[in-house]
């Protein structure tokens, strides 16, 4: 009996460090997304002309990540459709992202849009480079962190077996 309690309990553990290590997968799938939106819609701008909210379905439809679906759900609901200009409501339910970072994202996404097809062009460029910087980042994080807390939640299991039994 105390065998299976200790396996759960080193278990248990591990799969709370685990949980806690799934905030850095989720930024850094959150600016993975990002960078491929940016992408295609510098592309999508330049080439196709496509309307934003269009863009943004069709981005909305492929991504992977969830807090990024919702960052673009927030975006169109409040600011294409309801024209809204409040920034807590473009990232309410998006917790992982830094103040700095949802005070550029802010700037960028207000702005799409509001000029003509070159400025766009450069305020999407500028806003890549702090992109692949926040990408940079959440990749740094990530690969030090998540097998940090995953060890550590296995070790604390391992803890609380050996002073239990």
């Amino acid at each position: 009996m105390k065998i299976v309690m200790v396996v759960a309990v080193v278990v248990l553990c591990g799969v709370l460090g685990r949980g806690l290590a799934n905030s850095y997968v989720d930024r850094k799938k959150f600016f993975i997304e990002l960078r491929v939106f940016v992408l295609q819609l510098k592309s999508d701008i330049n080439f196709s002309m496509k309307k934003l909210v269009l863009i943004i379905d069709e981005v909305r439809s492929n991504t992977s990540s969830k807090i990024f679906e919702k960052l673009l759900s927030n975006y169109k609901q409040k600011y294409l459709i309801e024209n809204v200009d409040a920034n807590q409501d473009l990232f309410f339910g998006v917790d992982i992202l830094s103040e700095s970072e949802m005070a550029i994202m802010s700037d960028f996404f207000m702005n799409l849009g509001k000029t003509d097809v070159f400025n766009q062009n450069e305020m999407i460029n500028n806003f890549l480079k702090r992109v692949e910087e926040f990408n940079v980042g959440a990749k740094t994080d990530s690969d030090k962190y998540c097998p940090l807390y995953t060890k550590l939640g296995i070790l604390v299991g391992l803890f609380v077996a050996l002073i239990v039994v």
